[in-house]
């Protein structure tokens, strides 16, 4: 599309200028989120290609900006534009990353001619159309390790300059802002600072370098933070003509920085000071470049950051071990409740017993009795077994203390024997009794119940790993084969729950969401408000860190697993071992599943922005190319999780109201038919195609301003679903099973006439009563359903395609539906019923 068409809109027009930056990637999936019109202005280079991939839109508009300079007079309207130039001062290599060492990269004399021309032609495009101009320059030059070169720090120098001699003539729309070193998703591993350095050890080795005593002063943002910083920025009238730091109020050091993110990480890291003069770094820059990035906080400005450095920390650690092919495992950090009378009380009352003086409940009572019985089994009466029994003022002669030595020993012996294996075997009891329970909550969508569960299960689990370690001397034995062996295992299994932890806990709002839907009846649309669900949505989409932890934990229980000798296992530890495996391999595969799925889910739910669906039921009796005869059609609508519309409707009483559009040439050849209506436009097997004729065809009917996902289903899928849920009670039909669904529709059938809407009552009434009675399925039941279903997808008697590119990408990838490259040919056979009316059904083909 060409510059003048694209820029004649009403909507906003916003012109960013270099995005090899993840600010600059971020704030356009913001702006395209609120159907904005983006054009993008850069080299096209191997990064910047990688980086449209992740923004790849219709609203988006892609321009090299060395032909934009000849074209720059066609622009019809610009009202914003972000001019990024931080990290071509720091030498940025982002996208890439190269994990063995950093490379600034520098710019040429020629460059930097270059770049001041294109800041002096943004400039004067923000002046022409009076637009809000924003000059984002680097604000952490000083906590670089390695300093630019002359011609990288003389762009920002010169930009700056040059925004005020234009600020001060032409009081124009403009600010700068110096942005901080970003961190969280997507940050930018490729520069050397204090910080990716410190990053890079942490994920990569198991000791950990601070430079000098660690007390540099960083200034960073979180990713998220730095968008809508920016984005508050532009629109405050007091930032206009001024210079402004985007960071965190208060700067944080290296050494803060490396504790806060150990406290973070399960795994033990040695931390060793460095001698800055003895580090290979030459640091003695930094002073003079720090000056270039001081500059008045944004905060001062009325805006605040909401992400916390732990939260930032926690996305960023996650990122950066995907990023670099390894693993990082993040800590488990048990909060404490202390009550506040417990806070600071004197060392003596924490003597076992003081407590019992001072009961005031029974439970108290109970639990002081056990905690004083205890202190007095295992501690005063085996000092007086040692000294003999009886008091100290009693004469100790060497054989009372002799042989109460011996006893003692015996005692402490027959202990370090036994409570291990009690220990075992209590932890075993209640992990199995609280795995149990946890099912239950989870088939039930009992949220809140299901963490409890979980968490008390994990707690099992600890307990079983402390017994099972007590168990040391079995090495000294000749059993330490097997010893370790089990060790292996448990250890496999301990990241296997840390997984299922972390993706119950991502899940807590979809399955909220789950258990309060309510499906709406046929005749009582827009049954909820628009914010009922759409916290649960938004929840949703802040939660996929999670769901990528989960998948890095559950890929490391593999490949521990994966090491465990089944055959060294005791018989009784093999059988529970064996029993799991299933459950085990099935939560992988869900999880490898979900992992894909979940970044979809917002869009799919309509965060934001109604999602609407088309299902089309095709009657696979009758061969089609995508499955089936088109008998009848629905529309949902979903916006922010709520059913906005829901429409069940014959095809014939559509292909009564239109025109229909042109056949293709091999359907006006074969069969004498010029026009494809609703019931016909299946007739190519992609179902994209088929996608595109079903959106015109309802649009001519006003039934439909856009589709976003297509589900064709054959009938035969609903036969399959009522094996599994058993029989539907459907008002007005009785219950409905596998066997009499065919029998009902075509006893409707018979007497149909266009416009009448009893044939689509049957499914109008199913398909709430069904989606009821799957909600209500015990666990193995939706088991066996969802294996059903993966058989139907695969078998493509269910298709879905979606015009969201980046779904479209994955179901494509997942092969969900039909599609051939257009090089290739290929033949889609199909039935034509001329007359025989319904006898497809007892017909068996067969193709030569």
């Amino acid at each position: 599309m060409r510059i003048s068409e694209f820029t004649s809109t009403n909507r906003p027009v916003v012109v960013v200028v270099h995005i090899a930056n993840p600010v600059a990637i971020n704030l356009i999936k913001v702006l395209l989120e609120q159907e904005s019109r983006i054009v993008v202005v850069d080299r096209l280079t191997t990064a910047t290609k990688q980086l449209l991939k992740e923004v790849k839109h219709e609203n988006l508009l892609f321009l090299d900006i060395e032909s934009t300079t000849k074209n720059i007079d066609q622009f019809q309207k610009v009202d914003y534009i972000y001019d990024f130039l931080y990290h071509l001062v720091v030498g940025s290599d982002y996208p890439f990353v190269n994990s063995e060492s950093f490379s600034v990269r520098s710019l040429t004399n020629k460059e930097f001619i270059k770049q001041s021309d294109f800041v002096d032609m943004y400039l004067k495009l923000a002046v022409e159309f009076n637009s809000k101009y924003t000059l984002v320059t680097a604000g952490y030059l000083g906590q670089l390790l390695q300093k630019p070169s002359e011609h990288n720090l003389q762009l920002q120098r010169y930009a700056e300059s040059l925004f005020n001699e234009y600020s001060a003539k032409s009081k124009f729309n403009g600010r700068i802002v110096r942005m901080a070193e970003v961190i969280g998703d997507n940050m930018d591993l490729s520069i050397p600072t204090f910080v990716t350095r410190f990053f890079r050890e942490l994920v990569l080795q198991d000791k950990i370098k601070i430079l000098g005593e660690g007390l540099q002063n960083n200034y960073t943002i979180d990713i998220q933070d730095a968008t809508y910083g920016l984005l508050k920025s532009s629109f405050s009238k007091k930032l206009v003509g001024k210079t402004v730091l985007l960071s965190n109020y208060n700067p944080v050091t290296t050494l803060s920085l490396a504790y806060t993110a150990l406290e973070l990480t399960a795994d033990e890291k040695v931390v060793e000071f460095v001698d800055i003069n003895e580090s290979g770094f030459d640091l003695s820059f930094q002073q003079d470049l720090e000056e270039m990035s001081v500059a008045q906080n944004l905060s001062e400005f009325g805006w605040e950051p909401k992400i916390s450095l732990e939260e930032s920390l926690k996305k960023a650690l996650a990122f950066i071990a995907n990023k670099l092919n390894t693993i990082w495992r993040p800590a488990r950090v048990d909060e404490l409740s202390i009550e506040e009378s417990e806070r600071g009380e004197d060392i003596g009352l924490l003597e076992p017993g003081s407590k019992y003086k001072e009961i005031k409940s029974i439970k108290q009572g109970v639990f002081w009795s056990l905690v004083y019985g205890l202190y007095s089994v295992f501690i005063v009466w085996p000092i007086s077994i040692l000294l003999g029994i009886g008091s100290l003022k009693e004469h100790l002669s060497f054989k009372k203390v002799f042989w109460g030595t011996i006893r003692l020993l015996l005692i402490i012996a027959v202990i370090v024997v036994l409570v291990p294996y009690a220990q075992i075997a209590y932890a075993v009891f209640g992990l199995k009794h609280n795995l149990g329970l946890f099912k239950q909550a989870l088939s039930s969508y009992n949220v809140p119940l299901a963490n409890k569960y979980i968490n008390k299960a994990s707690s099992d689990f600890a307990r079983l790993q402390g017994g099972v370690d007590a168990l040391f001397y079995y090495k000294y034995i000749g059993l330490e084969q097997e010893y370790e062996n089990a060790r292996v295992l448990l250890k496999g299994l301990s990241y296997e729950l840390s997984s299922i932890q972390r993706v119950v806990k991502a899940s807590e709002p979809m399955m909220s969401y789950l258990k309060e839907l309510k499906i709406i009846d046929i005749n009582n649309p827009a049954g909820q408000s628009t914010a009922q669900y759409f916290s649960y949505v938004k929840q949703i989409s802040q939660n996929a860190f999670l769901v990528t932890d989960a998948y890095q934990d559950k890929e490391v229980a593999n490949k521990i697993l994966e090491k465990v000798n089944k055959d060294l296992l005791p018989v009784p530890v093999r059988g529970i071992y064996m029993e799991y495996l299933p459950t085990l391999k099935y939560y992988s595969d869900a999880l490898d599943v979900y992992k894909d799925i979940y970044p979809h889910l917002p869009y799919l739910l309509g965060y934001k922005k109604r999602t609407n669906y088309v299902f089309v039921f095709q009657n696979n009796d009758e061969i089609r190319a995508t499955g089936g005869w088109l008998t009848a059609y629905s529309i949902v609508g979903i916006e922010n999780g709520a059913l906005k519309e829901f429409e069940v409707d014959d095809v014939y009483n559509v292909d009564g109201q239109i025109a229909g559009i042109d056949a293709p040439n091999d359907m006006k050849k074969m069969l004498a038919i010029n026009k494809i209506k609703l019931s016909l436009s299946n007739w190519d097997p992609q179902l994209n195609k088929t996608a595109n004729n079903i959106e015109v065809l309802l649009a001519q009917a006003d039934k439909l301003t856009h589709l976003d996902v297509l589900v064709a289903v054959n009938f035969s899928t609903l036969e399959d679903i009522l094996k599994i849920t058993g029989p539907v009670y459907v008002p007005g039909y009785g219950q409905i099973t596998s066997d009499n669904l065919f029998d009902t529709v075509v006893a409707v059938h018979k007497n149909f006439k266009p416009g009448e809407s009893e044939k689509v009552g049957v499914l109008a009434s199913l398909v709430p009563s069904l989606v009821s009675k799957i909600q209500q399925l015990d666990t193995k039941s939706k088991v066996q359903l969802l294996n059903v279903v993966k058989d139907l997808v695969s078998s493509h008697d269910v298709q879905i395609y979606s015009n969201n590119t980046y779904l479209d990408e994955f179901l494509r990838a997942k092969n969900m539906y039909y599609f051939f490259n257009p090089d290739n040919k290929f033949i889609a056979p199909i039935d034509w019923n001329f007359g025989g009316n319904k006898v497809n059904r007892f017909i068996e083909r067969s193709t030569e």
